[in-house]
């Protein structure tokens, strides 16, 4: 089998040096083609190298790991993102099905990381439209048995829990049924449009036709659906509804 071409960039010569060490102890059908201590020798170094997959620190001095990206032409290459915790940062990866690794590198994630490369590289494309616009609703990359569907957030009307998995459904009137938990797409989703009602509902508060009293209540969905609001969540969910 053909290694799996890398390159490095990190404006930190420990961090850099470290990650090529481990790549080249505990990743062996990795082979590195080169090291780059900026953005704009990053770009030089994949123009010459052509590599299937790209170590990218996010924060480096002059220009970030995005910044590099938003300048170039075409990516036909696998990211992996190397990042002190920036929560702006990790959302928008995460939103985007991209892989990341914390500062200080630990082994058992970076394997992991590499071995889930096979991530098409359209989600760099989804990345970077969600980074270029903050304000704007965010689209998500959404795994599935049957392929990957690309949805904006505002197009989820609620997740249902099912076990481990979870029922997203649009409003298109489509579902799908996903291998992420709930509380996956509590993290995920943005927590100013998305409330958890229920052990196992989030709804998007947009969607909510009226909210009806009860122990707990009940809420009933612009696409006809009731659903319970658990009685320890109903004073968030009423703030979420009508907020002050």
């Amino acid at each position: 089998m053909e290694p799996i071409t890398a390159v490095i960039i990190d404006d930190e010569k420990n961090v850099r040096e470290a990650l090529y060490g481990i790549v080249k102890k505990y990743c062996t059908n990795i082979k590195v083609l080169g090291l780059a201590s900026s953005a704009d020798q990053g770009k030089d170094l994949i123009k010459d190298t052509n590599p299937d997959l790209v170590f990218l620190d996010v924060q480096m001095t002059s220009k970030t790991g995005f910044d590099m990206l938003r300048e170039m032409e075409h990516i036909n290459f696998h990211i992996i993102f190397v990042t002190s915790f920036d929560k702006y940062a990790l959302k928008a990866i995460k939103y985007s099905a991209l892989d990341y690794l914390l500062k200080p590198i630990n082994i058992a994630d970076l394997q992991m990381a590499v071995a889930k490369i096979e991530t098409k590289k359209e989600n760099v494309s989804v990345f970077l439209e969600n980074l270029n616009n903050p304000l704007e609703s965010k689209k998500i990359v959404i795994k599935h048995s049957k392929g990957i569907r690309y949805a904006y957030d505002t197009e989820i009307i609620r997740c249902q829990s099912d076990g481990n998995y979870s029922n997203v459904y649009f409003k298109d009137e489509t579902s799908l049924f996903v291998a992420k938990t709930l509380k996956d797409f509590e993290d995920l989703l943005p927590k100013e449009d998305f409330v958890r009602v229920h052990q196992s509902h989030i709804v998007n508060t947009s969607y909510v036709k009226e909210y009806k009293n009860g122990r707990g209540g009940s809420l009933n969905m612009l696409n006809g659906d009731s659903l319970p609001v658990a009685r320890s969540r109903k004073k968030e969910i009423l703030n979420a509804l009508n907020p002050s």
